[in-house]
């Protein structure tokens, strides 16, 4: 599946509005979770960020297949959001997943914060990635602020439970 129809797909099957950081950590966690996208992700923006699929937005912003426009945080800081452009049926398959799967585990994305979500993506690509088995000590290293936060690990932890990702070394230290 290509990056731009990656990027349609996923815009059409969260229903409008979904921001391009959130649709790349989204993309992340079903990649592991087995819709094999074939994408190449690095950890860039406080997670993972796959330049492939931020050029598949951009295509599919260029060629009309979705609607970009420009939203600003409570801090007056501009991001973009994308829409779906047609009436198009959603996809029967996302990847290596079926569209069912991909709406299941986006429904329970939903519930999560925009924080939680990028917790948990960075957590999982931190530990796919640490050779001596560190990804908790890397994740407090890179994101100080939430980590601090019992609360937002444990929903952290809840999110990729639901998804079907091992985290629960992420509370192992805390009490």
């Amino acid at each position: 599946m290509k990056p731009d129809d990656i990027a349609v797909n996923l815009v059409k099957m969260n229903g409008d509005n979904i921001s391009l950081s959130r649709l790349q950590r989204e993309a992340f966690l079903l990649d592991r979770c087995g819709a094999s996208f074939n994408l190449t992700f690095i950890y860039h923006h406080g997670g993972p960020y796959s330049f492939d699929l931020a050029e598949g937005w951009e295509n599919a912003w260029a060629e009309e297949r979705i609607k970009v426009e420009e939203e600003k945080t409570p801090h007056d800081t501009p991001y973009w959001v994308a829409s779906r452009n047609d009436d198009d049926d959603e996809p029967g398959a996302v990847g290596s997943l079926s569209a069912d799967n991909v709406r299941s585990y986006l429904e329970t994305m939903a519930r999560f914060s925009d924080l939680v979500l990028e917790l948990a993506a960075a957590f999982v690509y931190l530990k796919e990635i640490s050779n001596r088995g560190d990804a908790v000590e890397e994740l407090k290293i890179r994101k100080p602020l939430t980590t601090r936060d019992n609360d937002y690990l444990r929903r952290a932890v809840d999110l990729l439970s639901h998804l079907g990702l091992e985290a629960s070394e992420l509370l192992a230290d805390r009490r």
